[in-house]
């Protein structure tokens, strides 16, 4: 009998899972909300982004380690691992937009192997909207690298973005898919899957754990091949910045 579920995360690149029961997704939520905030957005106390510990989660939701590898043995091919995990936060009002792009720009940082040895699950720990900025996704798009640019994010951080031609084209083709996901459901996706989010206007809180699964024994970069990317990549956000000073000094009237 056909796995129409496994069918469609091979055509699409991603497929929706639950994860964690509703009340174990209620108390993480808190939990990170307290413990596991590490930057916050621009000009407030709003939280962005913070890492979180595998212990700590297993404290809350001891099957949480066991769901994650029996959906990596449903929809993977090989043996995979947990390699991190990072809090997300859209919050209300001022939650910033995420831009299009594939998660392997990201990956192939840290790591000298091929797209298809890492995977993301997204969790949502309360109600994923479209209006509170639940995860977008471009599907069938996800059998190669799409072309990206460089981009300044508004955290100052040095980002990628698939470039608007690129973005036309698979558009075009495919549409985009809204996930809008209940609090406990996770969205498995491939490395080259096309995803972005829209900031969140209205007062309701968008909170996601981000888990980074990979093949096991991947090979990491060498020290010093990726302090040559790490440096690069800081050249790149202060060049941008300076140049955005300098152009406010030009505009000041004398």
């Amino acid at each position: 009998m056909p796995n129409k579920k496994l069918e469609a995360f091979e055509k699409n690149g991603i497929v929706e899972e639950k994860i964690l029961s509703e009340d174990s997704a209620v108390k993480l939520s808190s939990y990170v909300c307290e413990n596991c905030v590490s930057d916050t957005e621009p000009f407030s106390a709003s939280p962005y982004r913070g890492s979180v510990a595998l212990s700590d989660i297993l404290n809350i939701d001891k099957d949480f380690l066991r769901n994650i590898e029996e959906i990596s043995k449903e929809y993977l091919q090989g043996e995979f691992e947990v390699i991190g995990i990072t809090s997300h936060f859209k919050d209300k009002w001022l939650g910033a937009e995420e831009h299009w792009h594939q998660d392997y720009m990201y990956n192939s940082i840290a790591y000298d192997s091929p797209s298809n040895d890492f995977f993301r699950l997204f969790v949502a720990l309360d109600n994923h909207t479209r209006n509170n900025g639940c995860l977008m996704s471009i599907g069938r798009s996800h059998n190669k690298l799409l072309e990206h640019e460089k981009m300044l994010s508004i955290h100052g951080h040095q980002k990628y973005r698939i470039k608007i031609p690129v973005l036309d084209q698979v558009y075009s083709e495919n549409g985009v898919q809204y996930n809008e996901m209940r609090p406990g459901h996770a969205l498995l996706f491939t490395s080259l899957t096309p995803h972005a989010s829209c900031s969140n206007q209205t007062p309701n809180p968008r909170k996601a754990l981000q888990i980074q699964i990979a093949r096991k024994n991947i090979i990491p970069r060498s020290k010093s091949s990726l302090d040559e990317i790490i440096n690069t990549r800081k050249l790149f956000e202060i060049e941008e910045l300076n140049k955005r000073i300098s152009k406010k000094k030009g505009d000041l009237k004398c």
